[in-house]
């Protein structure tokens, strides 16, 4: 979970809502085909704090109609409607791109350069003594 409070909330948001349209899933058709857990307003805690969220937002694509009957089918294997299953995926798929974009990956030979550069430092330069005298002087020892 991240700490910004308004990523947070919404993640959260999304996730309380995933499940009621679950539920309301399953049980459509009940009770003369209206759920038991007919959603009216807004639900309670879900507000921005004053300043109202956007809780969806569209998006269309196109795309060849052998992919289009392979999402349809994999969705409906999974019990779920071709848009959930689309929005997960792609969810998922974003989740995965931003955390390896924050992963640096260094070849071997950086990898040794790295592990030699900690085992064996090189001796501080004058500006490096300066900045630990001034430290000192500003901070005491360390």
């Amino acid at each position: 979970m991240r700490s910004d409070n308004g990523i947070a909330h919404s993640y959260w948001q999304r996730i309380l809502q995933g499940i009621i349209e679950q539920v309301v899933r399953s049980t459509k058709g009940r009770q003369g085909g209206r759920s038991p857990l007919a959603l009216y307003g807004n639900l309670p805690y879900t507000g921005g704090m004053g300043k109202e969220i956007s809780t969806t937002a569209r998006l269309e694509a196109r795309l060849p109609a052998d992919v289009h009957a392979l999402l349809k089918r994999a969705a409906e294997m999974q019990g779920r409607t071709l848009t959930d299953f689309v929005v997960t995926a792609a969810r998922e798929a974003a989740y995965r791109a931003v955390e390896e974009a924050g992963i640096i990956r260094l070849s071997v030979e950086d990898q040794r350069r790295i592990a030699k550069a900690i085992l064996n430092p090189p001796e501080p330069v004058p500006a490096l003594r300066r900045a630990f005298k001034r430290r000192h002087k500003l901070f005491g020892p360390a």
